[in-house]
């Protein structure tokens, strides 16, 4: 698994390609075929990628409220957080998800939104490696989205110089003609 992973990090793909592979990976890996990387404004979560199950109505662009999910715990706590038995917690589940196991996605210091990975149909063993490869792949993901803002900012400073150079230049073309 951290060899596919490694593969899809390093490949030219799309970041949204990059992230859909790395949701299968993830899903195969830990026995948990429901996999979402998600953002959280507030108290509204929208899902930006999801693999999932045949029989499961769940697609990107969702919206959720926070409340109503797992994931609140590992956003709430910024920490991974697994649940390899959760209906048999106190918890509340309205979605009766057998197994979860999710962790915070940093951007700039703060909470991006989640990673995580559930299973409906049975319980899944969660081994503490399986959660040191969830925090991989968050890290991973925050790292991109960083890189992805500077690239925008980049190119937002490059129009603007460019932008600023025409307009001197307009200008002193204009005071030459004057003068």
């Amino acid at each position: 698994a951290l060899e596919d992973f490694s593969k899809v990090a390093n490949n030219p793909d799309l970041f949204e390609d990059k992230i859909d592979q790395i949701l299968k990976i993830g899903a195969d890996t830990f026995d948990l075929p429901l996999g979402i990387f998600n953002q959280i404004r507030g108290s509204v979560y929208k899902v930006k990628n999801v693999v999932a199950p045949k029989n499961l109505a769940i697609k990107k662009d969702d919206h959720f409220n926070l409340d109503n999910t797992i994931c609140k715990i590992p956003f709430q706590k910024k920490a991974t957080v697994s649940f390899p038995r959760l209906t048999e917690t106190e918890i509340p589940n309205p979605m009766k998800i057998k197994s979860y196991l999710g962790t915070p996605i940093f951007l700039n210091e703060k909470i991006y939104g989640t990673l995580c990975f559930s299973n409906l149909s049975h319980f899944a063993d969660i081994h503490p490696y399986h959660e040191q490869f969830i925090q991989l792949m968050s890290q991973w993901i925050g790292h991109s989205l960083e890189s992805s803002e500077r690239e925008s900012a980049l190119l937002s400073a490059k129009s603007a110089a460019e932008d600023a150079n025409k307009y001197k230049s307009d200008f002193l073309a204009n005071m030459s003609h004057e003068i």
